[in-house]
């Protein structure tokens, strides 16, 4: 075996692992001539590697004419080496952590996401990775494609929240649905899907479009606590429907639509309402 390779692993050039060894084989004081003896180096480099071995305190200088040099016991070598190395790592913590810490933008990132594929690539491995929590607004056609990940993630424990307008084929999780068998894309131009994975991670993008996708994914809490927020009122709504009696078995959208327009009569809220995107287009 190559011992010194041990050696020029942890920065020490090769010559200096060579005779470092050389020295720690022989076991006794040697003088530049004898070390260069039994190292195979040149005398005329042996001065050098000796004064640089000493900077690393690695061999010990024996006053005398000429010097002699004794190496230093591997072990207190290795304890050095050791201190030395957790001293730097401490210094990069230290300084990675202003630079993380001054750096706002990389801390509450929002990153868009290039196309479909993509997309449902993301939502794939973030949902494999939960923990805790998964929170998920999505129609069938769209939450079926994930549905394995989803399941897994329900069996090792992680809560699965679902809100959907169709009827879903989950066993799993607790679901707040509408049960609608349509998904009519005049209706809902718009197929949101919005995944919170623990709290601290959103994917949002589109269904039912094949261009023009408006797909993100963050760790802003802020855009993260809006999206929760939308999704309970998305679940008060359903419930709001159902007491009052806005929800039929067997509704098509165009049935939902007159339902919603006879609940916004009956509740008095007022024509003049902020319009959506898809109504400003």
């Amino acid at each position: 075996m190559e011992y010194y390779k041990v050696l020029t692993d942890l920065g020490f050039a090769k010559n200096e692992a060579i005779v470092y060894l050389a020295m720690l084989s022989n076991g006794k004081a040697l003088n530049g001539y004898e070390i260069a003896k039994y190292s195979g180096v040149t005398r005329t480099m042996i001065y050098d590697i000796l004064n640089r071995l000493q900077a690393k305190h690695a061999v010990r200088v024996i006053e005398a004419d000429p010097l002699y040099y004794l190496p230093v016991d591997y072990k207190a070598l290795v304890d050095n080496m050791r201190k030395q190395s957790e001293e730097r790592l401490d210094k990069l913590e230290a300084a990675l952590e202003k630079i993380s810490v001054s750096n706002v933008r990389q801390k509450h990132f929002v990153y868009n996401i290039n196309g479909t594929e993509e997309f449902f690539r993301i939502l794939k491995n973030k949902i494999t990775g939960a923990s805790d929590e998964i929170y998920l607004s999505a129609w069938r056609e769209e939450a079926e494609l994930i549905g394995d990940e989803l399941q897994k993630a329900s069996d090792r424990g992680v809560k699965v929240y679902l809100f959907s307008f169709n009827k879903l084929p989950f066993s799993f999780g607790t679901q707040f649905v509408y049960g609608f068998d349509w998904s009519n894309e005049d209706y809902f131009p718009r197929r949101r899907i919005t995944a919170i994975i623990d709290r601290r991670t959103m994917v949002m993008g589109e269904g039912g479009r094949t261009s023009e996708e408006i797909n993100i994914v963050t760790d802003n809490a802020m855009l993260i606590e809006m999206a929760i927020n939308q999704i309970l009122l998305d679940i008060w709504h359903l419930y709001a429907c159902r007491k009052d009696g806005f929800l039929r078995e067997g509704m098509n959208s165009d049935d939902y639509r007159e339902s919603i327009r006879e609940m916004q009569s009956r509740y008095g809220l007022p024509e003049d309402l902020p319009r959506t995107l898809e109504e400003w287009s």
